[in-house]
């Protein structure tokens, strides 16, 4: 399990897509976001996206579920960590 805080930029957001490994934070979420991410949520029951606060600015964990969800216009990709570089 990673737990360290990438940079805002290394996440892909290429055609209003955003590309997450498993446990990688992202700041990259608009309000209109956030509100079809809390409806999912609370639609089935699982909590997606885990907000943190880190040095006074709020991020979004991915958490241990894989996919590719909608929120309105965006498109979220959260691939497993085993496919990552490095």
């Amino acid at each position: 399990m990673t737990d360290s805080l990438t940079a805002p930029d290394s996440n892909s957001t290429h055609d209003n897509t955003i590309t997450l490994f498993e446990y990688e934070f992202t700041d990259q979420l608009s309000s209109l976001d956030l509100i079809h991410l809390s409806r999912l949520s609370r639609r089935i029951g699982i909590e997606i996206l885990k907000p943190s606060l880190r040095n006074g600015k709020t991020y979004f964990q991915a958490r241990q579920y894989v996919g590719t969800i909608r929120l309105g216009n965006r498109t979220i990709q959260i691939l497993v960590v085993h496919f990552s570089k490095g």
